[in-house]
């Protein structure tokens, strides 16, 4: 990498490291406002509009605009803040267990090139933004309680996490291995049949997650007992929002990321295949689509205040998420994996 794509990569991961500097996020009124009254400060607030008060500024996204067939000319959008209807459409039960919370805040809080659609954002790109969005929004800083994997200790503890660490992980595009949908060759298949056994695969986008969810929300209704009680919004948000990684959606969901197996097409002929997929070759896809997506990693190491236990833990994302961090105030409860 040449000097100036390394300055240039440094500039764009400013974007999230200078999270905690709000007065780039915030308009300066004083000279407006100097010598006027109460009444005269309100009607100054009242004459200026939405736009004015919480104005838009340009993002750049970890995928630099590849993958999307031009639609977003090198990866710029624009954001602002979250606003009242945005704290109340969290609030709103029904939005939270459908996943349309975060679709309402990606359409109210974005603002794209053209007509473009934000359920067609790569799931790194959208992880990116609603951390970059709940940073201006309500600092850098998130609190949360995690339980210690190991079964001999188990013990809960507060942890803080600075969001501006996360520039550090933002990986872009590897544009050298042209565009999607990307040829992978399968190991295992391929020793067997003494030929090269190739599917074509592309990225995970936030319609795909929409898909998950919403198969999610058949089976559970299927599975849940008629007497079942309503969860709490927490749980609810919880359950359909939480942050998982890359590796996990594209282990349960390959049917979704493979469009091509041995020049076929059919998607009867994919389940098929995936369903019969040794390990090795599941896995080389997964690895294949983890290390070509841009995006940011949210997965951060803990060690627990009581055992010293190293867990990795990735960052939760429920309704307190949106809300400014209050030392001592409610927290969110995840559990690390064992």
């Amino acid at each position: 990498m040449s000097k100036s794509d390394q300055d240039d990569r440094t500039n764009k991961e400013l974007d999230i490291a200078s999270l905690d500097d709000f007065s780039k996020h915030k308009i300066d009124l004083s000279k407006e406002a100097e010598g006027k009254t109460q009444s005269e400060l309100l009607d100054l607030v009242l004459s200026k509009e939405e736009d004015e008060l919480v104005p838009w500024e340009p993002v750049n996204l970890p995928s630099e605009g590849a993958y999307y067939d031009g639609a977003l000319p090198g990866g710029t959008v624009e954001v602002r803040p979250m606003g009242i209807y945005a704290e109340k459409v969290l609030s709103t039960l029904r939005l939270a267990k459908s996943g349309e919370a975060l679709d309402l805040i990606y359409s109210k809080c974005v603002r794209y090139p053209g007509d473009f659609d934000p359920l067609n954002l790569l799931v790194g790109d959208s992880t990116f933004l609603l951390y970059y969005l709940r940073g201006i929004t309500f600092g850098n800083m998130y609190e949360f309680i995690v339980k210690c994997s190991d079964p001999e200790c188990g013990c809960s503890m507060t942890k803080q996490f600075d969001f501006n660490t996360l520039a550090a992980t933002i990986k872009g595009p590897v544009t050298e291995i042209g565009e999607e949908p990307f040829e992978v060759r399968l190991p295992y298949l391929s020793e067997s049949l003494g030929a090269d056994f190739i599917v074509k695969v592309r990225l995970v986008r936030r319609y795909d997650l929409k898909t998950i969810i919403s198969g999610r929300k058949t089976r559970d209704k299927l599975l849940a007992p008629t007497n079942a009680r309503p969860s709490s919004l927490s749980k609810n948000f919880r359950k359909v929002q939480t942050t998982r990684s890359l590796n996990d959606i594209v282990e349960k969901n390959l049917n979704l990321v493979i469009v091509e197996a041995m020049g076929e097409t059919s998607q009867s002929k994919i389940n098929g295949l995936v369903s019969r997929l040794h390990s090795s070759d599941s896995s080389t896809i997964r690895e294949f689509l983890n290390d070509v997506s841009p995006g940011i990693d949210t997965t951060v190491t803990i060690n627990c205040d009581e055992c010293g236990n190293e867990m990795q833990v990735t960052l939760p994302i429920t309704e307190s998420f949106f809300r400014r961090t209050v030392i001592g105030g409610n927290r969110e409860h995840v559990e690390a994996p064992s």
